[in-house]
This record gives structure tokens, sequence and C-alpha cells, in this order.
């Protein structure tokens, strides 16, 4: 019995040293320029939005839940690429994974999310673009295709980022 305590403690002890020491992801090309799955989600502000609303506009579709710390890590560095791109056809769009609406808009003004939160509380929209991690993000292109995607924290507002919604705003 206190074996297995002693085991029990370790392994929580791991996982809370796992999730405070987070590795960063990478910004993924994807070549095949295939359209996905869209999505008909309602907001915090009780709107309805469709992916097809961003068409002509460069859309950051980033999967995240606030249990979920490299969720809440990237946050910030979102905020600011948004101010980057504030006067350019450019849109981030933060989709909440399996929480409720009151506490998503708890976590949305305590993390000053000043973008498109929307709502997947039963998690069928991350399960049709087969997103697997959290968080997952996609940058969509003006014509509605994938062209980058990035499992896992980014610093959203790196060079490497910008350069690369710099080249998809020029198409």
């Amino acid at each position: 019995m206190y074996i297995r305590l002693i085991n029990t403690i370790i392994l929580f002890v791991f996982i809370y040293l796992s999730n405070s020491v987070i590795a960063m992801g990478t910004l993924e090309t994807i070549h095949n320029n295939k359209n996905i799955a869209s999505f008909e989600l309602k907001g915090i502000d009780n709107h309805i939005y469709r992916l097809s609303d961003y068409q002509g506009k460069v859309v950051l579709v980033n999967f995240w839940a606030s249990w979920c710390p490299a969720c809440i890590q990237e946050l910030p560095s979102m905020q600011r690429l948004e101010k980057v791109f504030t006067d350019q056809p450019f849109e981030i769009v933060a989709i909440n994974v399996s929480e409720v609406k009151k506490k998503v808009i708890y976590q949305a003004k305590l993390n000053h999310m000043n973008f498109t939160v929307l709502l997947d509380p039963e998690s069928k929209t991350l399960k049709q673009w087969r997103a697997k991690i959290l968080p997952t993000s996609y940058i969509i292109d003006k014509k509605g295709h994938i062209r980058y995607l990035a499992q896992g924290p980014l610093e959203w507002d790196s060079t490497e980022v910008a350069t690369a919604i710099e080249k998809l705003l020029i198409e």
C-alpha cells in the first residue's frame, strides 16, 4: 500500500513538472493545400460563426482548453500577433474544446482574449479537423486551404510565424 502511494505521488510530480516546462511546438508547412472541414460554432458572444465567414482572410484557428498549460502559455504571443496584423485581413479564432460556456468566458477575460472565442463543447470540430493534441493550430489561407499546422504551443509573434502570415497575406 505504501509503495503504491509513493508511486502515485511520483507520477503526479512527474506530470506536474512535465507540464511546467513545456516544449515549444513547430510550424509545419502543409504542401497538399487541401481544404478542411468547415465549422459552425457558437461564440461566447452567442453569435454563430462559420469558417466561410472568413473567406478572403488569413485565419489562425487554434484549438485550446483552459486546463491545458501549453494552451494558456501561448495566449500572450497570440495577442501580440493579432496586434501586429491589426489592419490586415487576418483573424484569430480560438476554439475551446469540451468546456462549459461560463468557464470559457471566465478564461477569455482572465487571459485578455480579444479575438473570436468559439465553443466546441462536444469536441466534434476538434475530431473533424483531426487534431490529436492541445493546443493544435492551423493557419488557413485566403482561399480556405490549410497552409501551416502547429501541434503544441508556439511563440506566435516570432519572426518565422510573422513571415509565413505575411506571405499568405500577399498571395
